[in-house]
């Protein structure tokens, strides 16, 4: 489960987890430099720092790494949030084999800025890693080159496309 809610109380995470995790096994991807700051207080990231900015793909890569390393056997159902759900995306066209569902809420979509003018995808950049005030003084903050991000997942879906798998897909309006 990927989540990009940096400065909320792992919300999603406290009502995803129990109901999944009472009928299958269930892990969290923290990506290096995110991090939550419940009541007022800094948690960091429990990844270690890497160099930013990052990419869609070095996440994919790493969260590869991490599951064969910690021995997951696969297939896996990825349920990924916002910035999660392109990086859930990317990681079934980049290990098509290892991926049998998804589940996205709020996805990114690589095709935003394609919906937007010059002047509102500038102003989206921007808003899509501020740094809030209670994370000024965290050195490790996660920051993602996006315009590579985007032109990654667009790379990668044409090379590879989705295949047919069970598929949820949330958002709001």
């Amino acid at each position: 489960y990927w989540t990009d809610d940096l400065i909320q109380p792992d919300a999603p995470r406290t009502m995803v987890f129990p109901g999944v995790a009472a009928f299958t096994r269930v892990c969290a991807y923290d990506r290096p430099g995110t991090t939550t700051v419940p009541n007022g207080t800094l948690q960091p990231s429990r990844s270690d720092p890497v160099a930013m900015p990052r990419t869609a793909l070095d996440s994919v890569h790493d969260l590869h790494a991490l599951l064969q390393a910690a021995q997951v056997p696969g297939p896996y159902v990825f349920a990924g949030h916002s910035y999660g759900g392109m990086l859930s995306r990317l990681y079934a066209s980049t290990y098509p084999d290892e991926i049998v569902g998804m589940v996205l809420v709020d996805a990114f979509s690589e095709g935003l800025e394609d919906q937007m003018t010059t002047e509102q995808w500038t102003a989206y950049e921007e808003l899509f890693q501020p740094v809030p005030e209670a994370l000024a003084g965290y050195e490790d903050l996660e920051f993602t080159d996006l315009d590579t991000s985007v032109s990654q997942v667009r790379e990668a879906t044409a090379a590879s496309p989705l295949r047919s798998m069970p598929l949820v897909v949330l958002s709001r309006g």
